[in-house]
């Protein structure tokens, strides 16, 4: 391919071709099948980075975790109920969550904590690196106009961010021609803005020779 041609560290896409049928999960509504073509993709280069990131997630929730179980024991960490919620909001959400053990230990006052990888998780996690699916109800797609129509979704995805996003416009600025002549008189507050306001009063003020 072109791509080869100009990288030789390049490997191609491989793919597999599925039918699905999905069936409606309603028992009130009439049984409707839906037959749709999968395709799964494995890219080499995306297995990479899968794992890159994988590592990457366990090395940053390792250290949070670690970083907490030095503060154990000491204020605001002296309480069982604490240290829970605290480990609640580490995890929540965090990509390496189901990849770590964690256990807590003791009573309060008196807590440990310790974690460990899931080397069974992180197996099955593995597994699954580079590959993506790819499922489309028009049947004239073959695999590698799918592949290059779902490269490009991105494109409508932008330009939808583009006009949902906020909208940029120039400050404008309104003059108002009527203003109390008194308002000339005006200072920053405290003492300083009154010194300021009396001296210009006295110099409005002062006879002329």
């Amino acid at each position: 391919s072109p791509r080869a041609e100009r990288d030789e560290s390049w490997e191609a896409y491989r793919g597999l071709l599925r039918t699905l049928e999905v069936t409606t999960s309603n028992p009130d509504a009439p049984k409707c099948v839906l037959s749709l073509r999968a395709l799964v993709v494995w890219s080499p280069a995306k297995t990479r980075l899968d794992a890159e990131l994988r590592k990457t997630n366990l090395k940053r929730l390792e250290a949070s975790l670690k970083y907490l179980a030095g503060k154990l024991n000491r204020r605001p960490y002296t309480k069982r109920e604490t240290v829970q919620k605290r480990l609640v909001s580490l995890r929540n959400h965090h990509p390496a969550r189901r990849l770590l053990t964690v256990s807590l230990q003791g009573e309060d006052g008196q807590l440990s904590l310790s974690f460990e990888r899931d080397e069974s998780a992180i197996s099955e996690a593995a597994e699954i690196d580079g590959r993506s699916l790819l499922v489309t109800n028009d049947e004239t797609l073959d695999p590698n106009e799918m592949l290059r129509l779902s490269k490009r979704r991105d494109v409508p995805e932008k330009r939808f961010a583009t006009v949902k996003g906020p909208l940029e416009v120039r400050p404008v600025y309104v003059h108002k021609q009527e203003r109390d002549p008194r308002s000339g008189l005006l200072q920053p507050g405290g003492a300083p803005g009154l010194r300021s306001a009396r001296t210009r009063i006295r110099q409005d003020c002062r006879p002329a020779d």
